[in-house]
């Protein structure tokens, strides 16, 4: 008996130890929590650096998405994929192509000028649609393209679904921003000249979104937004290529990392049977009158366009090929034949991005010098 009433003490007061621990460790971070909230937080951050909330993609990446921005799915009501990689297709027939057993697979990827989160069609919808009606063959499209992952991840991205799409074609879309955008999600370092993938967990900024969206204990905390945002600003594990508070580093990685990045999807293709094709979104100062472009992004669109022209699979989607400052642009921009009466209109309200008329424009700029690249 003795022995049985020790074991029924010992376990009481183990149970007791258990709950007085949990209950010690709650009443603690109720406590830090509150400290963050009411004080620490008010004097130290600004509201919108520890109220973030993430999304993700797929857990193979290491991009979470900030869902107070711009693309914020929740708030212009896009289909966005929340939970796993995104791939949306369009397939395209006329008359001529309607009995067609095969189509010509297109896939694009890019960033938000890809995705078009402001308008019903991007650009590639309207590339397709056309190629389509004049064409004895149907056109499918194939999208992965994201706004705000950076080129690293697009190119994770394509690696990974490369064997399930089988296209034809790829068409890469970059952005002058893309120098320095981005390299918290860096997924490659540069070791002699070549590209060595990393995994995604070695990034602070994937552990920030998991603990964001996982551990359901603290997402809605300002614990846990805390914990997140510092994990997600800051280069905990020290993974990044370049600290993305040094832009003459960042910028230097992405001078390199494009090209090699380029090298990469084409020796992709050769093993995977498809043609890359790259091409660059138009400076919003080129078309709209509205619009001033800084010098120094100029400068980095110039030396974009002229690190893909180096490639003969370069295709313009620009009216003019170089920008030698905004005043000339829209100087000689007003005597091309394009719908200037009307050039506002090619852009959303914010400008950057493309409204429908622009999509359907510079599409068919990209058409046209698509075709005439194979033909």
């Amino acid at each position: 008996m003795k022995i049985i009433t020790r074991i029924k003490h010992f376990f009481r007061n183990l149970l007791f130890g258990i709950f007085a621990s949990i209950f010690t460790s709650l009443l603690i971070l109720v406590a830090i929590n509150l400290f963050l909230e009411k004080i620490y937080l008010r004097n130290n951050l600004p509201q919108h650096d520890w109220t973030v909330l993430f999304t993700t993609y797929d857990p193979r990446y290491v991009f979470w998405q900030n869902c107070l921005d711009e693309f914020c799915p929740e708030k212009f009501g896009q289909n966005y994929p929340l939970d796993k990689i995104g791939i949306y297709t369009n397939k395209f027939n006329s008359e001529k192509n309607k009995e067609a057993n095969s189509c010509l697979k297109i896939l694009f990827l890019g960033d938000s000028f890809s995705s078009s989160p402001f308008s019903d069609h991007s650009y590639s919808y309207y590339f397709a649609d056309s190629l389509a009606k004049n064409s004895s063959f149907c056109v499918e499209t194939i999208s992965i393209a994201s706004g705000g992952a950076g080129n690293s991840q697009e190119l994770a991205r394509l690696e990974d679904v490369i064997e399930q799409a089988k296209p034809n074609a790829v068409i890469w879309q970059f952005y002058w921003n893309d120098f320095f955008d981005n390299i918290r999600f860096s997924l490659f370092e540069i070791n002699n000249e070549e590209l060595i993938r990393k995994k995604a967990w070695d990034s602070s900024a994937f552990w920030s979104g998991y603990i964001n969206q996982k551990i359901h204990l603290l997402e809605d905390s300002t614990l846990g937004k805390f914990i997140s945002t510092k994990m997600f600003y800051n280069d905990l594990f020290h993974s990044q290529p370049a600290d993305d508070r040094d832009f003459a580093k960042v910028i230097e990685y992405n001078q390199k990392f494009i090209p090699l990045a380029i090298k990469r999807v084409e020796k992709l293709g050769e093993k995977n049977n498809f043609k890359l094709f790259t091409t660059l979104s138009p400076m919003e100062c080129q078309f709209n009158t509205n619009s001033t472009c800084e010098k120094w992004a100029i400068n980095f669109q110039d030396q974009l366009r002229k690190i893909l022209s180096e490639n003969n699979n370069y295709l313009s989607m620009e009216k003019e090929f170089i920008i030698n400052d905004q005043e000339k642009t829209i100087e000689e921009s007003q005597n091309k034949e394009i719908l200037f009466a009307e050039n506002d209109k090619l852009t959303t309200k914010g400008i950057r991005h493309l409204s429908d008329d622009g999509e359907k424009y510079f599409g068919g700029i990209l058409l046209q010098n698509f075709l005439n690249k194979i033909s």
